[in-house]
């Protein structure tokens, strides 16, 4: 039993030191994000490329996400209706990185439809 208790300790103690150790070498990439009139856009859904996990930005377009520091990360910006846009972000560790994006409507024709 101590034995145990002993190794789920160890196991806590490991997992909390690699998420402290993460968030030292996160930064942070927030702002804003606009139509082509400077709109601002809600429900822009914000995520690295690599990863499905990310943020929506609010009703002033602002949005905030953590991204690994010290490497190139390719930010990408999709909502239903707009066209995706991308910006690469480098920043440094423990760094706020502030961008502006603008996205275009997608043109979308629908097709004649005959009866």
């Amino acid at each position: 039993m101590k034995k145990a208790i002993l190794v789920f300790c160890l196991l806590l103690n490991i997992q909390l030191s690699a998420k402290l150790f993460a968030q030292e070498n996160d930064a942070v990439v927030s702002g804003r994000i606009f139509d082509e009139n400077k709109h601002p856009l809600s429900n822009i859904f914000v995520h690295i490329k690599e990863n499905a996990q990310g943020v929506y930005s609010n009703d002033s377009g602002f949005f905030k996400l953590t991204v690994p520091a010290e490497m190139p990360v390719n930010i990408v910006f999709t909502a239903a209706n707009y066209n995706p846009a991308e910006k690469i972000i480098f920043a440094e560790k423990n760094q706020t990185q502030t961008v502006t994006i603008f996205i275009t409507e997608k043109n979308t024709t629908l097709a004649d439809v005959n009866v």
